[in-house]
């Protein structure tokens, strides 16, 4: 796909299983191409820049695991900041997660891969997802608990950081923070 002016599809194949050479399109020198593999409707993305109209790419995808094996999500140090804005606090999170399967698996669960703490009164600013070199815009699912909400992705081997950013209403100077911790925790 190239990426500048939007992402325009300029060569695919279907049902390839291991090597495979695309054929039969411009390919543009000095400008990124995103080349995508899917499997078990995961997405697996690279960048690639061409020379001389060549380029050798390798993607590794993954079987797909419903269970969550050797998973962990810890918190960096930054990965709890409020700031004031007005009448509002804003309130940034991040989890480093970290799939540690053995063999390699990614780890897609239809009730959602990440649970997290969402207070009722909250606006969603974003999440985003990264686990290559570009963050990923995500929605949040709901879930029974008005106060925990999910992220449907697959968490790939190898680290995804999630960051999250919303803002509650700060109006007499008071906010009062409690969190539900939903998974162990190595430091507070």
């Amino acid at each position: 796909m190239r990426l500048s002016g939007g992402m325009e599809t300029v060569a695919s194949q279907a049902n390839v299983s291991g090597s495979t050479t695309l054929t039969g399109f411009e390919a543009p020198d000095d400008t990124p191409v995103l080349v995508q593999a899917k499997r078990d409707d995961i997405s697996y993305n690279t960048q690639v820049r061409f020379t001389d109209g060549h380029a050798a790419v390798d993607i590794t995808v993954y079987d797909v695991t419903d269970t969550p094996e050797n998973i962990r999500a810890t918190v960096p140090a930054t990965g709890f900041l409020l700031r004031r804005a007005d009448n509002t606090l804003i309130i940034d999170r991040t989890w480093d997660v970290f799939n540690e399967s053995d063999p390699p698996r990614a780890w897609l669960s239809e009730a959602g891969s990440f649970r997290f703490y969402l207070p009722e009164n909250h606006t969603l600013m974003h999440l985003t997802v990264q686990s290559g070199t570009m963050p990923i815009n995500q929605g949040i699912m709901p879930t029974e608990d008005p106060e925990i909400s999910t992220l449907y992705y697959a968490m790939k081997p190898g680290k995804t950081q999630i960051q999250l950013r919303y803002r509650v209403p700060y109006d007499d100077e008071h906010f009062a923070y409690r969190e539900t911790a939903l998974y162990d925790q190595d430091d507070i």
